[in-house]
């Protein structure tokens, strides 16, 4: 391998792997001072009859148990 090879390769795999250590170290640092984010949940229920709809899985049949 030619010294130009080395360059060129060393420097495009420091393009790739400093975009994730600046990743890591800005998530780290957002989290230490209590920046954190959130999770919602929204629940969303069952439907009865699940047997029936894998019988008909028809657009009709789906909406009819979902009331819509």
């Amino acid at each position: 391998m030619t010294r130009a090879l080395l360059i060129k390769l060393h420097l495009y795999l420091s393009a790739f792997f400093s975009a994730a250590i600046i990743l890591v170290a800005v998530s780290g640092g957002l989290y230490l001072i209590g920046i954190k984010g959130s999770v919602e949940q929204t629940p969303l229920g069952s439907i009865d009859g699940g047997r029936q709809l894998m019988a008909d899985p028809g657009k009709e049949a789906v909406l009819n148990k979902l009331d819509l």
